[in-house]
């Protein structure tokens, strides 16, 4: 999910800017230089060293697919959790899904400026409070816009990266990003809850400026 650009009042439609998305090459950073407050690991100097991985877009099949529960939070999963944070935040996003960086498994990061969540495994228990409406953009659909409705509170469950389980309660944005983020891993897109009619295509240009 986009990054929200401007702050509202509660109730009232949340605008969001959408960013250009192009195809990143893979490169590796050390991130005790570039983000240290997130530094969860180490390597042989005290730094974990994450990848900035591709961000699959459009009608790439692997979007469209149903994402399979994690057994066992291994290496290879904090690993994967790592690299899709750093790809949110290189992105600007505040939510990613690990299907959108091309591994269909149950995971997502979420960010929405209030602090990281990781959740594997992680689904929807309770949603309260009505829904309402918002724009919403998509790291994976560059370019397009559309007003979503989304229940306004939601009580999420799931493990974290040390295989607890955790339930997180929501709202608004927050409930609204991992309303949007847990979509992506059953193949669900936000245009899919739109007419052809509701989709909104901005220019790069435009795009910048909201």
């Amino acid at each position: 999910m986009q990054r929200l650009r401007q702050g509202t009042r509660q109730g009232a439609l949340i605008a969001v800017e959408f960013i250009e998305v192009k195809f990143i090459e893979i490169k590796s950073l050390q991130v005790a230089q570039v983000h240290p407050e997130r530094t969860s690991g180490t390597s042989g100097k005290g730094s974990v060293l994450m990848s900035i991985r591709i961000i699959r877009t459009g009608d790439d099949p692997v979007l469209r697919q149903r994402a399979k529960p994690v057994p066992l939070i291994n290496k290879a999963i904090e690993k994967l959790l790592d690299d899709m944070a750093e790809t949110m935040y290189d992105a600007d996003g505040i939510g990613l899904a690990a299907v959108q960086v091309g591994v269909a498994k149950r995971i997502i990061v979420v960010d929405v400026g209030s602090g990281l969540y990781e959740l594997v495994n992680p689904e929807i228990v309770e949603k309260s409070g009505g829904t309402q409406v918002a724009s919403e953009g998509c790291l994976s659909l560059p370019g397009i816009r559309g007003d979503v409705p989304r229940s306004v509170n939601v009580t999420v469950r799931g493990l974290n990266r040390q295989g607890e389980e955790v339930e997180i309660k929501a709202s608004d944005l927050l409930a609204r990003a991992f309303q949007h983020e847990i979509d992506h891993l059953d193949g669900i897109l936000f245009t899919d809850y739109l007419k052809p009619s509701e989709i909104v295509r901005v220019s790069e240009r435009e795009t910048r400026q909201r």
